[in-house]
């Protein structure tokens, strides 16, 4: 497998899924990837009130995650994205646990809020599947943006050609 860089923010081929949300119209995960931050009170994704809410993104393919970039809600509540991890790997998620993959990057907390962007980067460059963000404890979790960093990676074939 040869890795080549195809862009800096990588987008997300497969499934988006969400622990929880609040209200999916109003604050449901497509929101924290829309490429827009929202100042109101909507329009960013928004779990209940549960144990260790998390959203995945599954790029389908093994991709290379060197950081990731993640702007909180922007009109309030900075204390409430703690305790944050990202991780990176082959393992989907399972409601109500802890992610298995790799630790790419944590964030302890607590953020400044008001749509501050908090850049978690991975100590060495990670691959894997799934890139799963994350809080480790009870609570809500808002996230207003995610930007994935890295580099995606394909198998390369030979192609014979008949002159």
């Amino acid at each position: 497998m040869t890795s080549v860089i195809l862009e800096r923010q990588l987008s997300v081929n497969g499934a988006i899924v969400q622990s929880s949300a609040l209200f999916a119209e109003a604050w449901g995960v497509h929101w924290a990837l829309d490429d827009t931050i929202s100042w109101g009170d909507y329009h960013y994704w928004h779990s209940i009130d549960e144990k260790y809410p998390w959203f995945q993104l599954d790029f389908t393919n093994p991709t290379t995650v060197t950081s990731v970039s993640i702007t909180t809600r922007g009109n309030c509540c900075g204390h409430v994205f703690i305790n944050v991890v990202v991780s990176v790997g082959d393992t989907p998620m399972i409601r109500g646990q802890l992610s298995t993959n790799p630790v790419c990057a944590t964030f302890p907390g607590p953020s400044a809020g008001g749509g501050t962007t908090e850049v978690l980067t991975c100590a060495a460059p990670m691959t894997g599947r799934f890139v799963v963000i994350q809080q480790t404890d009870f609570g809500v979790f808002h996230v207003n943006e995610v930007k994935i960093n890295g580099s995606k990676c394909y198998r390369r074939q030979a192609v014979s050609f008949l002159l």
